[in-house]
């Protein structure tokens, strides 16, 4: 085939498979089965046209399986978990799809063997490949009629992980085949390269993301160019893993999604996540499509033939296998307690919602023609797929039925409720309003409504437990309010008004208080106190990260306190915005209770740390400004007030303004010893020269809370000047509470009268000091009696 004839017929196989997923769709069957159904046909026919050019790609076919259609792949169904969900479950998704996985394939491998009497390895080898999930249709099916969150967590968390898994598994038995090992260590060498190249592509994986991270944050404002990053990551981690460090390229592209889709809010655009959605659909549907092609062009009609006598004792394995390996993994589980309990109704689901796919068949089109039995394994392969597609994914709407599992929980029924309450309140209300302008027929709204109505607030089964109207409406309140704290925090992040160690921090908090209401209701909303924020353990290593690399204590201390800072002040203001639209007196009372509680903490702080409040304050303001004037750029372009040329030179102004405002912001959090000293009260008559020649004898010290910085008794050789935090001077000769802040002094008696320090000056919080040695003092004292002057009659009066 030309070139031209081979771009046609893939165009023409692409569109025939978009058909038949909509095809699906219309008769509500799973798009996966209509998809095998079109691609084996169009194999058979491509193959029965016998086109010049159909060898070389039968005989190309598991190349490109993996290096084009296995990553895109494994990439999707990892960036499409919820990692935080899954992280819950992690414990039992582990076991099935490790344990499980290995004990299925076993299972499968040595019954084959026995059975048939096939070479032992060859039937591992289908074992391993055949017990790789793809369970998209029942995923899919589960949402659709409601089912708990936790099974969805743990088909989902299984499929993607046991992916990795059987590939891991499959290579090391394909390769201990074709080598023809024998012995007893053949399985203990197996272990050993499991374990290898399972943790050589996480490492690999992390890397490729972390590189990854870097390059779309260089790109936050070209949404194609993240795009095409995501797509790139995903075949750059498989073949850097698999080709050139030899571990597993599977897990590699696996960790990579999970990372995307785990921080996706943090490093992709608003614009970015949207297009993701629509741009993987598409790159998964084509490669399954591909695949399944790949079936009908690869599979022999006379194998088929040969291995029917093998297909129903095949099925009987492999389901059997699926019902030990999942009851016996998890039984241990629930026996020793670890985490919560997976009911028997779940396993069952588990059990019967473990569907075959493209990458089971993927795998079987990567055997090599010298693989013993490779026709036969093929078909197998090929009637596992289809019997788990046409028999469980068919059947699974009764089969959760049975378990009662297709029912909403009693809180998510009262959420469905209350928003079909509102859909009606809110929907027909600009409707009305027309009726009563004369515009719209009564009898046609109000017939509308009728309809509507019968079809949205359907009742609840008769056995349902709903809660009564006052908690639905509270429950429905409360979670409404944090959400919008949460939505503005994302507003922000997506204006490039918060840092995302920040946004992580404040939807963490989010998160927090939503739990505490699950937990203990209102009363656990009203004593919760947002002056306690909570970092996280990432957070807290990445500052002591930073203490370690940074060669300036100074700055390391503005970065931990900027960040502090940066979250309080948002929290404040998302508080006082969200309480504006609060209308329910109780609730808008913890709101302001939260705010106030913020508020005292920002003062305190803004008190302690001037600096650093004027740089968080200025970056915020720096920011708002221009994307209030690249929104209103944008709202007269497209009311077509400004023609493009002006819209590209007001937005490169805008743009250049933006970098302008927060360069200055930036240089705040690190300022010099000069720019410090220019804001010390008491050396504001020094010219700059002056200050210059000082600022050379100066040293900055950062004492963290509670380290004593001079000790009553001891000699004094220096003055100090705090610039940042809050000290407290206490002594024998001191009474009560004396606390010094910014811009103020000490030290200055025990030069001046060369006597021992007076007093004990400790930080109450973490603090910044300018200290100034007894030469530099003298020097200054010697230039400028007037200082001089001013410090002596300080002094006089610390008496």
């Amino acid at each position: 085939m030309s070139i031209v004839e081979v771009v046609l017929l893939t165009v023409i196989l692409l569109s025939l498979g978009f058909i038949f997923t909509q095809l699906a769709r219309a008769v509500r069957l799973p798009h996966s089965v209509f998809l095998v159904i079109f691609g084996i046909l169009a194999g058979y026919l491509i193959k029965a046209l016998d086109l010049t050019g159909v060898d070389l790609a039968v005989e190309l076919f598991p190349e490109i399986i993996l290096y084009i259609l296995l990553p895109p792949l494994i990439f999707e169904s990892a960036y499409g978990m919820n990692f935080g969900d899954l992280k819950k479950d992690l414990l039992p998704v582990g076991v099935l799809a490790v344990v499980a996985l290995i004990l299925s394939a076993f299972i499968v491998g040595f019954g084959l063997h026995w059975v048939f009497g096939l070479p032992l390895l060859p039937c591992l080898t289908f074992g391993a490949l055949i017990s790789a999930t793809d369970p998209v249709a029942v995923v899919s099916l589960c949402k659709e009629v409601g089912v708990p969150k936790r099974l969805n967590v743990l088909i989902e968390g299984e499929s993607l992980l046991n992916d990795g898994t059987a590939i891991v598994l499959f290579n090391l038995m394909l390769a201990m085949t074709l080598s023809v090992s024998e012995g007893s260590n053949v399985f203990l060498y197996a272990a050993g390269q499991f374990i290898k190249v399972a943790f050589g592509g996480i490492v690999v994986g992390l890397g490729i993301s972390l590189i990854m991270s870097l390059f779309l944050k260089l790109t936050s404002r070209s949404t194609a160019a993240q795009l095409g990053l995501t797509v790139a990551s995903s075949y750059l981690s498989f073949i850097v893993a698999d080709h050139y460090f030899h571990v597993s390229g599977v897990i590699s592209t696996m960790v990579v999604g999970l990372y995307l889709g785990s921080r996706s809010r943090l490093e992709l655009s608003r614009e970015s996540q949207h297009g993701m959605h629509f741009i993987w659909e598409f790159i998964a549907l084509s490669a399954n499509t591909f695949v399944f092609f790949g079936v009908g062009l690869t599979v022999h009609p006379d194998a088929i033939a040969q291995a029917l006598t093998f297909v129903l004792p095949t099925l009987a394995l492999v389901y059997a296998a699926r019902v030990f390996s999942v009851f016996s993994s998890l039984a241990p589980l629930n026996w020793s307690g670890l985490g919560e309990k997976i009911s028997m109704a779940y396993q069952a689901v588990l059990v019967w919602g473990a569907l075959r796919g493209g990458v089971a068949l993927g795998l079987a089109l990567l055997l090599p023609d010298s693989f013993p039995y490779k026709q036969t394994f093929l078909t197998l392969a090929t009637a596992v797929v289809l019997s788990t597609l046409f028999i469980n994914a068919l059947t699974m709407r009764w089969f959760l039925g049975r378990f009662g599992l297709d029912r909403l929980n009693p809180g998510d029924q009262a959420f469905l409720d209350k928003t079909m309450d509102l859909l009606e309140q809110k929907v027909f209300q600009s409707l009305d309003k027309l009726v009563a302008a004369g515009v719209l027929s009564p009898n046609v709204v109000t017939s509308q409504k009728k309809t509507f109505h019968d079809i949205v607030d359907v009742p609840p089964a008769k056995d349902a437990q709903i809660p009564d109207e006052s908690v639905q409406s509270e429950r429905f309140a409360i979670k409404s309010m944090l959400f919008a704290e949460k939505a503005f925090y994302e507003d922000l992040l997506d204006h490039g008004c918060v840092s995302k160690r920040a946004f992580s921090i404040l939807t963490r908090s989010v998160r927090d208080r939503f739990e505490k209401y699950r937990e203990q209701g209102l009363p656990g909303l009203e004593g919760y106190s947002c002056e306690m924020i909570r970092f996280g353990v990432l957070d807290r290593l990445f500052a002591r990260l930073l203490d370690r690399l940074s060669f300036s204590r100074s700055a390391a201390m503005a970065s931990r306190l900027g960040l502090f800072l940066e979250v309080h002040f948002l929290m404040y203001i998302a508080l006082e915005d969200v309480s504006e639209g609060t209308v329910i007196p109780a609730h808008h009372r913890i709101l302001k209770k939260w705010s106030g509680q913020t508020h005292r903490k920002l003062e305190s702080l803004f008190l302690m740390y001037p600096r650093v409040s004027s740089s968080i304050q200025s970056y915020y303001v720096a920011n708002i400004v221009a994307e209030s004037s690249s929104n209103l750029v944008g709202l007269l372009q497209l009311n077509r007030v400004l023609n493009p040329g002006v819209v590209a030179r007001a937005n490169a102004r805008i743009e250049l303004a933006r970098e302008k405002l927060i360069s200055s912001s930036r240089s705040l959090l690190r300022p010099s010893v000069l720019d410090l000293l220019l804001k010390v009260p008491v050396f504001a008559t020094l010219a700059k020269e002056e200050l210059k020649r000082l600022a050379e004898k100066v040293e900055i010290g950062v004492f963290d809370t509670g380290e004593e910085i001079v000790r009553e008794g001891e000699p004094g050789g220096s003055l100090y000047v705090l610039t940042a935090g809050m000290l407290e001077v206490t002594g024998s000769r001191i009474k009560g509470r004396v606390r010094l802040f910014p811009g103020d002094f000490f030290g200055e008696r025990a030069l001046l009268y060369k006597r021992p320090r007076n007093a004990t000056v400790t930080a109450v919080s973490e603090s910044e000091c300018l200290v100034i040695g007894l030469q530099a003092i003298n020097e200054l004292f010697s230039a400028r009696p007037d200082i001089r002057n001013k410090v002596y009659a300080i002094a006089e009066r610390r008496k």
